[in-house]
C-alpha cells in the first residue's frame, strides 16, 4: 500500500517534534553539565580553564544530543532542525563569541594577569574578580563591576599593578608664600617616611620632587611606594594628610595663594 501525502508529512512532522523535543532536552543538560563541571572545577582551577571545561563538555553532549535525534528519527527532520539552530546560532552571534573564546585562551597562555590582581585594561582600573571564555570582570575600589570582553582585553593596552612588587602614591602638595625650600622637602620627606605600610626595598623609598610654580605657590608632588595598590584613592588621602600636617606643625603655610583680581580693586 502506497504511503500518502498526509501520512508522510504527519510523519516528518513527528519526527520534527521528536527532534525539538530532544535538543531542548540535550539543550538544558548541556547547561546543567557545564555549570557542574564548572563549580566542580573552580576550586582547583584558576582563571578560564574551568570554563573552558565547562564548554568542551557542554559541546559534547550537544554532538551526543545530535546523534540521538538523528538514530531516532531516522530521517533528515531531526537534522533541518539542528542546522537550522546551529546556523541560527552563528547568525545571532557565534563569530563573537568564538573571537572572544580565542582571546580567553590566549589570557590562559600570556597570563598577562589573573583572579586577584590589580590591573588597568583599556583604562578601566579594579581588581580581577573573574575571567571565564566571553569576559573579564573587574571590581572597582568603588565597589562596582566592570565588564570587559576577552576580544576588547586581549587589544587594549593592559597595565597589571599586581606583578611587580611596589606601587607608588603620588600626591600634590601647594605651599603658599616665600619659604625655605629645602626645609620644606626635608619635612615632607621626613612626613613621608613614616605612612605606614610602605616598601622596604631602597630602590623604592618615599621621593619628593619640585612641581609646578604657581602665582606665589610651590607645588612639591609626593611619591611613596606601597606593596599593593589596593584603595588608592583612600591611601592617597591619609598621606596627604599626614604631609599638610606635618607643613602645619611646622609652621608652613599650605595651600594656593589668591591669585591678582583687577576687579578687587
Amino acid at each position: 500500500m502506497e504511503t500518502t501525502f498526509i501520512e508522510t508529512a504527519t510523519e516528518f512532522a513527528k519526527d520534527i517534534g521528536i527532534a525539538i523535543a530532544i535538543g531542548v532536552a540535550g539543550y538544558i543538560l548541556a547547561i546543567f553539565v557545564g555549570r557542574l563541571i564548572k563549580f566542580l572545577f573552580s576550586k582547583f582551577l584558576k582563571g578560564p580553564w574551568d570554563d573552558f571545561l565547562a564548554i568542551i563538555f557542554r559541546i559534547a553532549v550537544i554532538f551526543l544530543t545530535i546523534k540521538v535525534i538523528v538514530d531516532i528519527t531516522g530521517t533528515a527532520g531531526g537534522l533541518v532542525v539542528l542546522v537550522t539552530a546551529i546556523t541560527a546560532a552563528f547568525a545571532i552571534g557565534s563569530e563573537r563569541l568564538a573571537s572572544d573564546a580565542i582571546s580567553s585562551i590566549k589570557l590562559m597562555f600570556l597570563k598577562h594577569y589573573k583572579v586577584d590582581d590589580f590591573v588597568t585594561v583599556g583604562g578601566k582600573f579594579g581588581k580581577v574578580e573573574d575571567i571565564n571564555m566571553s569576559f573579564t570582570s573587574l571590581r572597582t575600589y568603588r565597589t562596582d563591576r566592570i565588564i570587559i570582553p576577552n576580544t576588547d582585553a586581549i587589544n587594549q593596552i593592559i597595565v597589571n599593578h599586581s606583578q611587580i612588587k611596589g606601587h607608588h602614591i603620588d600626591v600634590t602638595i601647594p605651599v603658599m608664600g616665600e619659604h625655605d625650600h629645602k626645609a620644606v622637602m626635608e619635612t615632607i620627606l621626613k612626613a613621608a617616611e613614616s605612612f605606614p605600610n610602605q616598601c622596604e626595598e631602597e630602590n623604592l623609598q618615599p621621593e619628593v620632587h619640585l612641581g609646578d610654580i604657581g602665582v606665589d605657590t610651590w607645588y612639591y608632588r609626593v611619591w611613596v611606594f606601597v606593596p599593593e595598590v589596593a584603595a588608592p584613592v583612600r591611601k592617597e588621602a591619609q598621606l596627604r594628610l599626614l604631609l599638610v600636617d606635618a607643613l602645619k606643625a611646622a609652621g608652613v603655610n599650605v595651600g594656593i595663594s589668591p591669585t591678582f583680581n583687577p576687579k578687587d580693586n
